[in-house]
């Protein structure tokens, strides 16, 4: 299919996010773990290279679909090369998709999964993260021993921080466990039964699904079932 060059973004000091869609709208379903394969023409060269996919697949469907490759440049090297110099947004290349059995199979693995990274190895956890983040993985724990040679260009380093973020208990489940009862209905901050207000401390939001009004965001509310604290709060919620 021809993909098309959405935005470039800086995934670390030697790595960047490229964010794709499909000439026309349609990405086929992948999974995370699974890697996309460009055909490129590099002067005279006709030649394929795989990248694994490193956005999330709950972020190919919808109504802005797209998927995003993070490609690190460590020594020169004919590929990446291409990509950071001469790729921009608006240039359309030729890619097929899905690729790969790297993913996790519910028949086949169990819920508690370990991934071991070095490196630009992180792209297809990432995904699986985000992935879990998102609810799309239900019970599935993911622990990530990652290794950088160097700290300061860790790939996707702030990715993965918010991602953690918003893996952590939300208020909604926290209020639960503790037999507190709260509204809840669709469980991804759509529908404001939960609609709670904050009074003190610091919760995280995660500015994809988020359904609040510019005003309740303004004010302090918050959907209890798609927001996860940073801290100890103190919050209003509604009286069922």
């Amino acid at each position: 299919m021809r993909v098309k060059l959405l935005s470039i973004r800086e995934a670390s000091p030697s790595a960047r996010v490229y964010r794709f869609t499909s000439t026309d709208g349609h990405i086929p379903v992948f999974q995370s773990g699974q890697y996309v394969n460009f055909r490129l023409q590099i002067g005279d060269s006709q030649l394929s290279r795989p990248y694994t996919l490193s956005s999330a697949p709950y972020e190919a469907r919808g109504e802005n679909p797209f998927f995003e490759v993070t490609i690190r440049r460590n020594v020169p090297y004919l590929v990446p090369d291409y990509f950071l110099e001469n790729l921009h947004e608006g240039d359309e290349l030729e890619a097929n998709l899905p690729f790969g059995t790297f993913y996790w199979e519910p028949l086949r693995d169990s819920k508690n999964l370990v991934a071991l990274a070095g490196g630009s190895g992180i792209t297809p956890f990432h995904s699986m993260a985000k992935e879990i983040a998102f609810g799309k993985m239900q019970g599935v724990k993911l622990t990530i021993l990652y290794g950088s040679v160097k700290s300061d260009d860790i790939v996707l380093k702030q990715e993965l921080d918010v991602i953690e973020a918003k893996a952590s208990e939300s208020v909604a489940v926290a209020l639960e466990r503790s037999g507190i009862k709260i509204n809840t209905h669709c469980r991804n901050g759509e529908c404001g039964f939960c609609r709670s207000h904050l009074l003190s401390g610091e919760i995280f939001v995660s500015p994809v699904g988020d359904g609040r009004r510019r005003m309740d965001k303004e004010m302090g509310w918050f959907h209890a079932c798609s927001s996860w604290p940073l801290s100890d709060l103190k919050i209003k919620i509604p009286i069922m």
